[in-house]
């Protein structure tokens, strides 16, 4: 009699508390924010390239699975969890209920990621890039908000290159440039000021010096000066014949005369 009763007891403790619990928080969740999530897998991929943002894919059993609806009340349904993390990753549910109905174009591609990511327990945390290849997993941690947002940052952390934006969102750009003529101090100078998108990150400030290829410059410079000595040369040996020509012109107007 003894074993059945603490095999009831046990069931209780590890199916039906978190979900009567995850009840009771999602009815405590209705008076803040809270994550925004979506079903459409390939719009959250073009998202993440647009935005510059990996994404979340939760794979969960909304009505069966009692830690998956347990993670949903201590981290991903929590306001805290939204402020630290709503700005740095596209959320997508992949959800696999027994008794809700989906429709069949989410039925199928949940079927299809499940394949993908080699899925077998609930809740799973998959953490992808915008070409859907994975950076990490994770499932149920005990510990709040403030602790899974760092653990899923620590996934990403090996991966920030891939996330940040190609230009800042906003630059000036000033650029100075020397006379020609004094060769050793030609420069080009650029100043860049923006912020990177990922992460709600601080505003990155750099500023640039960029010298440009002097030999380039002055070979231009050498070719322009050869050009001017040859039209000088020219000039000096039509100065020089202009005598003889108008000494010429002269015997030849003497000899008409003549004639």
């Amino acid at each position: 009699m003894k074993k059945p009763l603490l095999t009831r007891l046990l069931f209780l403790l590890i199916f039906a508390f978190p979900l009567a619990v995850s009840s009771l928080g999602a009815a405590e969740s209705n008076g803040y924010k809270s994550i925004s999530w979506t079903t459409n897998y390939n719009e959250a991929l073009t998202r993440s390239k647009q935005e510059g943002k990996p994404v979340l894919l939760f794979f969960t059993g909304s009505d069966w699975c009692g830690w998956c609806t347990q993670l949903q009340r201590e981290v991903l349904n929590t306001e805290s969890f939204y402020e630290l993390a709503n700005d740095r990753y596209i959320f997508v549910e992949v959800d696999f209920p027994k008794k809700k109905s989906l429709s069949s174009n989410v039925l199928e591609q949940n079927k299809f990621l499940a394949k993908k990511y080699h899925i077998t327990s609930y809740p799973t945390i998959v953490v992808v890039d915008s070409s859907g290849s994975t950076l990490g997993e994770s499932g149920y941690k005990s510990g709040g908000a403030e602790k899974y947002a760092a653990h899923l940052d620590s996934i990403v952390a090996p991966h920030l290159a891939k996330f940040k934006s190609p230009t800042p969102k906003a630059a000036e750009v000033s650029v100075e440039i020397s006379h020609a003529s004094e060769l050793s101090n030609l420069t080009s100078k650029v100043s860049i000021e923006g912020s990177f998108d990922y992460a709600s990150g601080p505003v990155v400030s750099q500023q640039e010096t960029v010298v440009l290829d002097q030999g380039i410059v002055k070979e231009q410079a050498v070719a322009i000066e050869e050009t001017k000595s040859s039209d000088d040369a020219l000039a000096a040996q039509v100065d020089a014949a202009t005598p003889e020509l108008v000494e010429v012109k002269a015997a030849l107007e003497a000899e008409v005369l003549t004639y």
